[in-house]
C-alpha cells in the first residue's frame, strides 16, 4: 500500500499546483508570506515531503488561480484502484480493511463515482 505522497495522482496534483505558482510568477517565499507559513513548508509541499490536506490544497488553488473542482476531478480519475483501501482508511476503515477485495472494490467504485459526481455538480 502506497502512502499518498508517493502516489502518481498526488504527485501530479502537486506538480499542477507548482505550475500554477510559476504561472503567477510567485516565489516560494511570496507564497509563504501570503499563507503565513515558512518558505521551507512550501518547498516541502512542492517536493512531496509533506502531505497537503484538502483545505491547504483549496487555499493554494485560490492563490494560484486554479479551478479546484477541476483539479480534484482530474486527481480522482487518476486514482489507482489498488490503493483504494488506503484512500478509504478514514472512512469505514474497519469494514473496508476486513472485507474481501471484491467487497471493498465495489465500495471503492461507489466512492470514486461519488467524487466524480460531486465534482460534476460543482462545475
Amino acid at each position: 500500500m502506497n502512502k499518498t505522497i508517493y502516489d502518481a495522482a498526488y504527485r501530479s496534483m502537486v506538480a499542477e499546483l507548482r505550475r500554477g505558482r510559476d504561472r503567477r510568477s510567485l516565489r516560494q517565499s511570496d507564497v509563504a508570506a501570503m499563507l503565513g507559513v515558512s518558505r521551507q513548508w512550501v518547498q516541502k509541499a512542492e517536493t512531496c515531503q509533506i502531505r497537503l490536506d484538502v483545505m491547504q490544497v483549496m487555499h493554494l488553488c485560490r492563490l494560484y488561480g486554479i479551478d479546484a473542482p477541476r483539479l480534484v476531478r482530474r486527481v480522482a480519475e487518476e486514482l489507482s484502484d489498488e490503493d483504494a483501501p488506503f484512500y478509504l482508511s478514514g472512512v469505514d476503515s474497519v469494514v473496508f480493511q476486513r472485507a474481501s477485495p471484491a467487497v471493498w472494490q465495489i465500495g471503492y467504485a461507489q466512492f470514486r463515482e461519488s467524487v466524480l459526481h460531486i465534482s460534476a455538480l460543482s462545475r
